[in-house]
């Protein structure tokens, strides 16, 4: 909470565009380390779970500071009123799917190490800073 409440007036000074990569960049940092951390549980579990709550950690921080925030600022400005409805309802449904098939498809790793859906969220994040540095004005 105290992120976003943070991320209103880094708004104002860096600009959106600025937020957005800051914020894509970190999360696929974030996931990386996270992927990093499930990939050596079974060989280093002390630095695994280390890993991985210092990158959840950053995560949520980094979310709060730039993506939560800001796409829920930058949605207005870009989609037509009449639109607004859908626009919120394909956020809250990706958001949804998501969760709702993370240990679907966890389940069906080998071992149950969600490492591959980490290193997907990582590598999607990346592909959302090229997006965002190339279309978002």
């Amino acid at each position: 909470m105290a992120a976003s409440i943070i991320s209103s007036f880094l708004l104002g000074k860096f600009g959106r565009k600025t937020i957005l990569q800051f914020g894509t960049i970190g999360s696929a940092i974030a996931n990386f380390v996270i992927f990093t951390g499930f990939y050596v549980e079974e060989t280093h579990p002390s630095l695994s779970v280390g890993l991985i709550l210092t990158a959840l950690f950053y995560y949520m921080a980094n979310f709060g500071l730039s993506l939560g925030p800001i796409v829920w600022m930058y949605i207005p400005e870009i989609v037509k009123p009449e639109f607004l409805p859908y626009s919120t309802m394909v956020n809250w449904g990706g958001s949804a799917l998501s969760i709702l098939l993370f240990p679907i498809i966890k389940a069906r790793l080998p071992k149950e190490n969600p490492s591959p859906l980490f290193l997907f969220f990582a590598i999607w994040s990346t592909a959302s800073f090229f997006v965002n540095r190339h279309f978002v004005l």
